[in-house]
């Protein structure tokens, strides 16, 4: 789960984000190789990785699979 020390909902141009769904919408779109990429089933790109690997630390969450990233 994120940190409790995050909001739950914050807003962008007015419209609430939930960010648990944020987090399991990148979460889903992690491959076996440890990458990510958003559009499935293609394969893992380092800029959708960056960027997914971006946003579940800005949500204070750990990166499954780190071990095959590089930092």
């Amino acid at each position: 789960p994120i940190k409790e020390n995050r909001v739950q909902r914050k807003t962008y141009r007015g419209e609430k984000i939930d960010l648990e769904k944020l987090k399991e919408f990148v979460l889903v779109r992690q491959n076996e190789d440890g990458g990510f990429c958003f559009c499935k089933p293609l394969e893992s790109t380092l800029p959708e990785t960056f960027y997914a690997v971006s946003i579940l630390k800005a949500l204070g969450c750990a990166v499954p699979r780190k071990e095959n990233l590089i930092d």
